[in-house]
């Protein structure tokens, strides 16, 4: 997975798929390689799909994109491996904040990018300590959208 940092450009070579901001909720629907995509949570205008998990060196990367109506909004990633634990009977959060940093250090070393704010939106790393979980988040703003940035 790469991320251009002057565009917000995803591309997804596993899958050979490139998600990029002005992606529609169409387009990605009519796209090939997004056809394994399901449902994740529904509660329209809101929808978000949940792509296969995609093999990686040591974890598999799991991807759900968020629409709200037609718009891009959001992607979340988080990788999955028996050292974070693989249901909530062996869940700790030692083994989330190790997800954390696995993240951390994954987005410098393999996408080549840092958490932080973009002209295009923002690369967020974090543990949600209400969800119990560690994710990273990928959010597009558009000026006039209603999604700007805190």
């Amino acid at each position: 997975m790469t991320i251009t940092q002057e565009t917000g450009v995803i591309t997804l070579p596993e899958i050979g798929a490139t998600i990029v901001a002005g992606l529609s909720r169409s387009q990605f629907l009519q796209t090939p390689e997004f056809f394994e995509a399901r449902v994740f949570v529904r509660s329209e205008p809101w929808c978000s799909y949940r792509l296969p998990a995609i093999p990686q060196k040591y974890t598999e990367l799991v991807i759900v994109v968020q629409f709200h109506g037609e718009e891009l909004v959001s992607l979340a990633l988080c990788h999955g491996a028996h050292c974070f634990g693989t249901s909530w009977e062996n869940w700790s959060e030692e083994r989330e904040l190790a997800r954390k940093a696995f993240h951390e250090r994954w987005l410098a070393s393999e996408v080549g990018v840092q958490a932080g704010k973009y002209a295009w939106g923002d690369i967020d790393s974090y543990y949600d300590e209400q969800g119990r979980f560690s994710t990273i988040a990928i959010r597009y703003t558009k000026a006039g959208n209603g999604f700007e940035l805190r």
